[in-house]
């Protein structure tokens, strides 16, 4: 029994700081390491002390709810969102987003197309053609056209839940490969609970989370 509330006090901690990360600014340094450092201080302790202490059902609830509460927080340690709704924008507009740098847009390139001034200040590339590969633009349109708040925490909340997609697929190929080389499953903690991977990847919107779906996948088949 106390090593069960032992464990729920160290998720809490985590959480806490998974919280608190995701709505720091990338200029806050030492609040960054501060929180960085008490998220890996519980996940180390959880792997040590608590791994067996839920079911592997559980323990996948909790790693989803973890990512969960990235979901309504922009992106501040990153700020490739704003392309991804301009490049998603264009899209739907009929546009190819590879077709047309942001400075072009704004200035007229297309006639009757209005680009956002907003949105256009916070692209860290607008003098060049964007670089996200044509599967990644599938997903961006995607978010834009079921984003009915037309707001930027609309689209990156729905790009958010996609990805905890992909994670969730991450852990089912991650248990199953365990599985076929005879490993204990505990071993999806090791994945499933990283600070690092739950803030960037889902909190941050790095689609490298695809990228490691696919990969697992591979492994699998």
């Amino acid at each position: 029994m106390k090593k069960q509330i032992s464990s729920w006090l160290l998720l809490a901690m985590l959480a806490a700081s998974i919280l608190f990360l995701g709505q720091l600014e990338r200029s806050s340094f030492p609040l960054l390491f501060t929180f960085y450092s008490i998220a890996f201080g519980a996940y180390i302790l959880i792997l040590n002390q608590s791994k067996s202490v839920f079911s592997l059902k559980i323990w996948i609830v909790i790693g989803i709810t973890l990512r969960a509460l990235t979901l309504f927080a922009l992106p501040n340690l990153s700020d490739d969102l704003y392309r991804f709704i301009w490049d998603g924008w264009l899209i739907t507009e009929g546009i190819n987003p590879f077709a047309y740098r942001p400075t072009e847009i704004l200035h007229g390139a297309i006639p009757g197309l209005t680009a956002d001034p907003e949105l256009f200040d916070r692209l860290n590339s607008q003098p060049y053609y964007s670089i996200y590969p044509a599967l990644s633009q599938y997903f961006f349109a995607a978010s834009y056209l079921l984003d009915f708040t037309h707001s930027w925490l609309g689209f990156s909340t729905i790009l958010k839940l996609m990805f905890i997609g992909f994670e969730a697929a991450s852990f089912f190929f991650i248990i199953s490969i365990l599985k076929a080389f005879g490993q204990n499953h505990e071993r999806l903690l090791i994945y499933l609970l990283n600070p690092l991977i739950i803030i960037e990847l889902c909190g941050n919107l790095h689609f490298e989370c695809l990228m490691i779906c696919c990969f697992l996948g591979t492994v699998y088949f």
